[in-house]
This record gives C-alpha cells, structure tokens and sequence, in this order.
C-alpha cells in the first residue's frame, strides 16, 4: 500500500510493522490465512517483532516479519523461531527499488 511504501522511504519500520500487522487482520478476515499462520503472526510478535503478515498467497506457511533494528535482539526471535521447529532468516531491503531494464 501507499503508506507501508511511505513507512519505508522514511526508515519507519514501527510503522511498517504495525501496518503489515492490520494487513495480515484484514486478510485472516477475508479468509486467506488460517489457524497456523495466525499463530504464527502472533508469536513473531510475541518474540518482539514490530509486524507480521502472512505472505503469498496465504495457506503456504510462511510469514514476513519485520524484527526490531538491534542485531542481537533479532537474533533472539530467530532462536525463539528455531525452538519453536520454525525455520527463519534475514534479508535487507535494497535503498534504491526495483528498476527495470529495456533493450
């Protein structure tokens, strides 16, 4: 959406995660999630996340979460995740976007 576009070009990841948080509401609500991702969603936070949301098409299992800036801190959720038998990992979002190439 407009704003979680507008929460990254500002580095709000508070904002970011509170809006992928109502997004993932509004999608279990339609019926796009289920019992395992919700819990899911709710244990990222549980764990200190600032957001979580279902990703993809929903019903696959994975999730998209936004960890707390402080390395350690999100380490942390990553070895709360593993006890948990979830898998996880990190990626940065890139400064500059997509671009596109035309030949």
């Amino acid at each position: 959406s407009g704003l979680c576009a507008e929460a990254l070009r500002r580095g709000d990841t508070a904002t970011l995660g509170q809006l992928m948080t109502y997004s993932h509401a509004v999608l279990a609500r339609a019926g796009a999630s289920n019992g395992r991702l919700d819990r899911l969603v709710d244990l990222c936070i549980g764990l200190g996340c600032l957001g979580a949301k279902l990703t993809g098409a929903g019903g696959g299992g994975s999730v998209l979460a936004v960890p707390p800036a402080d390395p350690e801190e999100a380490r942390g959720i990553a070895e709360g995740l593993a006890a948990k038998g979830y898998d996880s990992f990190f990626t940065k979002i890139p400064g500059r976007g997509a671009r596109a190439w035309a030949e």
